[in-house]
């Protein structure tokens, strides 16, 4: 039986507390940096996103504006009745 384990327990206990506190001092900084990361991936993926809807919006504006420049009548023609029935559907 060894008894040179048993020679002073309290050091022992005292060395693996400290090595438990080390050991969860780097799980908790690995998971930040883990959640770091993976909000960084996110944030850009969301503005690249964003970017992409921006464009197509954009490209959709002008295009509308295009056509109302080519078409003013034909814009007129589809304004009235729809500005009609959107009032008249408030109103209910």
């Amino acid at each position: 039986m060894k008894t040179d384990t048993l020679t002073n327990p309290s050091q022992d206990l005292k060395q693996h507390v400290q090595d438990l506190n080390r050991d969860a001092k780097n799980i908790a900084q690995d998971l930040k940096n883990q959640a770091a990361a993976s909000i960084s991936g996110v944030t850009q993926e969301a503005s690249a996103r964003l970017q992409a809807v921006k464009g197509t919006a954009t490209e959709f504006y002008n295009s509308l504006r295009e056509f109302a420049a080519q078409h003013p009548l034909k814009i007129f023609g589809i304004g009235v009745p729809t500005g009609f029935l959107m009032a008249t559907w408030r109103r209910r």
